[in-house]
């Protein structure tokens, strides 16, 4: 399952590099048949990177094991943002409070938005349960 993380997050990465191309002037077409197969390469070699897959899991378990609840989720933020600012990717924050809104990319059409929640659910967690909190008092709502 933390391979499929690493692919959905390297796909989304090499999606938005190939929409700053197109949007630079680089035709589509010219794009397809080489830059595809460049573009699926890449994102198996970062993906099958045992860096980048360490780097994932780490970034999972620290927002599961310290769970906040809606409003007050400042160290998944804080976190977040830290991420954001070592890739170098460009933000809005605060929104709402707590949240963090990245950009990615030329800023012009085509667009991808994604939206992940960052809040626990305040429930009791028992025995067995996989994921388990350091206050086991909440549970994370990112599976």
């Amino acid at each position: 399952m933390e391979f499929l993380y690493s692919i959905f997050i390297t796909s989304i990465f090499c999606f938005s590099l190939k929409l700053e191309a197109t949007a630079h002037g680089t035709s589509p077409s010219s794009l397809h048949t080489n830059q595809n197969s460049s573009l699926i390469h890449q994102i198996m070699e970062l993906a099958s990177d045992p860096s980048t897959s360490n780097w994932i899991k780490t970034i999972r378990r620290k927002i599961h094991e310290n769970p906040e609840l809606a409003y007050e989720e400042f160290e998944t933020s804080r976190l977040i943002r830290q991420e954001l600012d070592h890739l170098g990717v460009a933000y809005r924050w605060p929104v709402a409070g707590t949240g963090v809104v990245a950009s990615v990319g030329s800023g012009s059409p085509p667009f991808v938005a994604l939206r992940a929640d960052m809040d626990a659910l305040p429930i009791e967690v028992r025995f067995g349960l996989f994921n388990l909190s350091s206050s086991a008092i909440m549970l994370s709502s990112a599976r």
